[in-house]
């Protein structure tokens, strides 16, 4: 560099000016050499070696660089893990690099303070890097920046005492894209989530899963619009599948509770669910007026209830496997005039006629 080089003419040393080093320098010349190589080391896990000559001078002049110019060594030493810096932008899996490019750029806020400076992207030695704004007092990322992570996972958003907190956007390896808000580094608050296979989820998170209000879409078509819970539909919702719907409750992912289900040929439920099949009480209508009322036990009509046909005949009575059966009684016109007998039925088909 020279002797008359900006970066150290003039400038102290540990408190000692470049005249001073060099008298120094001049009698340390005078003075018998022991022989071997003086090892100093330099805040870094690497020494120097050398000639006890040239201790002085070098050392002191690579330790004032290091500090006026390379302040963040000792900050990427204690990064998480020990980690290398490089002047690199961090390295992308091809295929969420693909993806990226389908996308708009994002864009987060960026932290300003006293101790938030930006930083070149550091190499974890546990695997990952990361690249951004870095709280040097806490020695961890703060602010916007970018972090691939060991399994090629990568986000680049806000970041708070070291943790993803605030707006990000997450892209892994199966193709699944998370916009949105986190918090303690995990998905939680407002957040759009568009896997692999299509789907849509847009709402409220907490842990990583769909909690709150949300909607599911497929296809450009809303499928489910309600209450999710740890990543279930849960609570009262809205259920479009091939143009038949359900409204109603929701369990553990399943129709559970009380809804109404309607088909896309016009036939109709409503009353009690289980597990995705009508339970319970209800109401089953046909498109061509058929209709009935009474119980259901795992989607068949089992138990006791009324079933009107559209020519005015009707039984009430029992019922299992989905068909009539003990007893009940048949209600039929005859000549205009309402007729009806009790009678014994098995299976659906009348065995005897109690009376009339």
């Amino acid at each position: 560099m020279g002797a008359q080089c900006s970066c150290v003419c003039s400038q102290p040393l540990d408190g000692k000016t470049l005249e001073d080093v060099e008298r120094i320098r001049k009698a340390k010349s005078e003075m018998p050499l022991i022989p071997g190589a003086v090892n100093i080391s330099i805040d870094s896990d690497e020494s120097i070696i050398l000639d006890p000559v040239e201790v002085i001078p070098k050392a002191l002049i690579r330790r004032y660089l290091v500090k006026k110019y390379f302040k963040g060594v000792p900050l990427f030493r204690s990064f998480l893990s020990p980690g290398i810096c490089v002047y690199a932008p961090p390295e992308t899996d091809p295929d969420i690099e693909a993806i990226e490019k389908t996308l708009p750029p994002f864009n987060a806020k960026r932290t300003k303070g006293p101790t938030v400076e930006n930083y070149p992207t550091v190499y974890l030695y546990e695997g990952g890097c990361y690249s951004g704004q870095w709280d040097i007092s806490q020695q961890k990322p703060e602010g916007y920046g970018i972090m691939v992570y060991s399994d090629n996972t990568k986000y680049c958003g806000e970041f708070k005492s070291g943790k993803k907190c605030g707006k990000g956007r997450q892209i892994n390896v199966e193709g699944d894209i998370y916009e949105g808000e986190f918090f303690n580094d995990k998905m939680q608050g407002q957040g759009k989530l568009k896997r692999s296979n299509g789907t849509i989820y847009k709402g409220g998170f907490i842990n990583n899963l769909e909690d709150g209000e949300g909607s599911l879409e497929h296809m450009g078509k809303v499928i489910y619009n309600g209450n999710f819970t740890r990543g279930l539909k849960h609570g009262y919702g809205k259920l479009t599948i091939n143009g038949n719907t359900y409204i109603g409750d929701f369990s553990t992912d399943q129709m559970d509770g009380n809804g109404t289900y309607t088909w896309v040929d016009g036939k109709s439920y409503t009353g009690g669910w289980k597990s995705n099949k009508m339970h319970g009480y209800g109401t089953y209508k046909w498109a061509d007026g058929k209709l009935y009322v009474g119980y259901f036990v795992d989607g068949i009509r089992e138990g006791i209830g009324s079933f009107k046909w559209t020519d005015g005949r009707e039984y009430k009575g029992g019922w299992s496997k989905g068909k009539m059966h003990g007893e009940g009684a048949y209600i039929y016109m005859d000549k205009g005039k309402r007729r009806n007998f009790v009678a014994i039925y098995e299976y659906g088909k009348r065995k005897k006629i109690v009376r009339y």
